[in-house]
């Protein structure tokens, strides 16, 4: 009886984890979307949910955004059907359609109950948002940033927008933010999710590279001296702390 009693808990336990992953909407009304997504029938949510969005009834309701933005990610996180050339953009669409709900949810009805959305969905964003800037398309990274600071504010995400803004043609937010991040930057650091320390580490990169650009050397040898001591591991910023800097400064 007692191995019974244990078998049973385990797969409650079991399909509570396995629940979690296929979670729907929480306080929704929408019974057929909620079952095409905890079944992982995420294809099919999608057209019904981007359908209803069509129609005058549904067309400015949060929840029927909120199934899309999660069914539409959960296709870019399969390695198969994010191959599809319809699902090229299916990241951007679920970026897109989390921030039309959240704009219409004017009442509180489904967030902050449904934050767990956001995070999941900015959390795949940060590596994609990273490589437009390695890239030099600073300008979509920006964009993104902008969706972001809709759904969530991070300071993390907001250091990042001015170290971003100093090569996308606003030095003006560059400055403001580095005032406002670079004297509390350890509470900012020990304050962060693990998945932002990389965008505080990129973010000093890009403050570096427009340091050096413009010639404050001794300001940025001495922001690496510190970065480096808060992301020692980061091979991006091991190889700025390397720079010859007595060599680069003016006679």
């Amino acid at each position: 009886m007692k191995k019974q009693i244990t078998l049973g808990l385990l797969l409650f336990l079991l399909n509570g984890i396995i629940g979690s992953a296929n979670a729907q909407v929480v306080g929704g009304y929408f019974d057929k979307l909620a079952e095409l997504y905890e079944q992982g029938q995420y294809e099919d949510c999608a057209f019904k949910s981007d359908r209803m969005t069509l129609r005058g009834k549904y067309s400015s309701d949060p929840e029927v955004y909120l199934y899309l933005a999660m069914s539409y990610h959960q296709i870019y996180l399969d390695t198969v059907l994010n191959k599809y050339p319809e699902y090229e953009k299916a990241y951007e669409l679920a970026l897109k359609n989390l921030v039309k709900a959240k704009r219409y949810d004017k009442v509180g009805e489904y967030f902050p109950n449904n934050d767990f959305a956001i995070h999941d969905i900015v959390k795949s964003g940060i590596p994609i948002m990273l490589a437009y800037t390695w890239d030099g398309k600073h300008s979509k990274a920006a964009s993104m940033m902008r969706s972001f600071a809709r759904l969530k504010e991070d300071q993390s995400l907001y250091f990042y927008s001015g170290a971003v803004g100093f090569f996308n043609y606003d030095k003006k937010l560059g400055n403001e933010v580095v005032d406002s991040i670079l004297p509390n930057f350890p509470q900012v650091v020990k304050k962060a999710r693990p998945e932002m320390k990389p965008v505080l580490a990129d973010g000093i990169r890009l403050y570096f590279d427009y340091l050096m650009e413009d010639y404050y050397i001794d300001s940025a040898e001495n922001l690496i001296e510190i970065a480096t001591d808060f992301f020692p591991e980061d091979t991006a910023l091991l190889r700025r702390s390397f720079m010859p800097f007595d060599s680069l400064r003016y006679e």
